[in-house]
């Protein structure tokens, strides 16, 4: 079957829709446009200029969700299990409160970086990232299309934000969540043989690890000067108003 590498996920981006296109006001759209003017953080240490900065690039993402009114959340074991349904089934966390924000949720080897709660229909997924270049690194983590990326460059010393299917569409994700689970199974099998050739006792096993990256010009690479630019940042803003309508719609 022939493949169109263009396809989209036509759930995620919207183009040139008049009732999306409105003027539509929320504070979790003024944080992002404010995140979005956001100097460069790394992860440890504050970069932008100011001695008085956040110490993180979270932290800095964390303080403008707050400054708008979003209340941090502490999880509990209930919700922490109740969680990983945010996204297919997010009436079941009706106990949470609105406009809240929990900070790694799922721990600080997985992501998102954030979830928002704006309502009972609607969570909102933040990924943070950060880097000296013009290229964030995803290492295992293929981009999600509903994720928000907020990447800011030390070299440009200035943020860009994106959604996943942004970078990414439907049809090469597919391929390579395709590949990682046929390398699995060569990995099982090849396991199972070093185990029975393990002569010396020493429990040798291999995993292979995915590793996400971009290639080629920086035409291609370069988040900052990529003819798309401006165009992925309005698809976030364009995406967050289509969400709230049909969650207040549906609420």
């Amino acid at each position: 079957m022939e493949m169109d590498n263009n396809v989209v996920d036509s759930n995620i981006i919207v183009e040139d829709n008049p009732t999306v296109s409105q003027e539509y006001n929320h504070p979790i759209i003024n944080a992002l446009h404010n995140i979005n003017q956001m100097k460069y953080f790394k992860n440890e240490a504050a970069c932008s200029g100011s001695v008085h900065n956040c110490a993180r690039h979270e932290d800095a993402i964390a303080k403008q969700l707050e400054i708008h009114g979003f209340t941090r959340y502490n999880l509990d074991k209930q919700t922490n299990s109740d969680l990983r349904k945010w996204e297919t089934e997010p009436e079941l966390l009706s106990y949470i409160p609105d406009n809240i924000f929990i900070e790694q949720p799922f721990g600080t080897h997985d992501n998102p970086d954030f979830l928002v709660k704006i309502n009972n229909k609607l969570f909102i997924a933040i990924e943070a990232k950060s880097c000296k270049g013009s290229t964030p690194v995803f290492n295992s983590c293929i981009p999600k299309s509903s994720y928000i990326y907020i990447f800011c460059s030390e070299k440009y010393n200035k943020t860009t934000m994106f959604l996943g299917c942004s970078v990414i569409t439907q049809i090469q994700r597919q391929l390579i969540e395709q590949h990682i689970e046929e390398a699995r199974k060569r990995d099982e099998e090849l396991n199972e043989k070093l185990k029975e050739l393990d002569v010396l006792g020493r429990g040798i096993s291999y995993y292979t690890r995915p590793m996400i990256q971009q290639k080629g010009s920086k035409e291609k690479t370069n988040y900052f000067t990529h003819e798309s630019k401006i165009k992925t940042e309005e698809e976030v803003i364009c995406y967050l108003k289509k969400k709230l309508i049909e969650s207040t719609i549906s609420c």
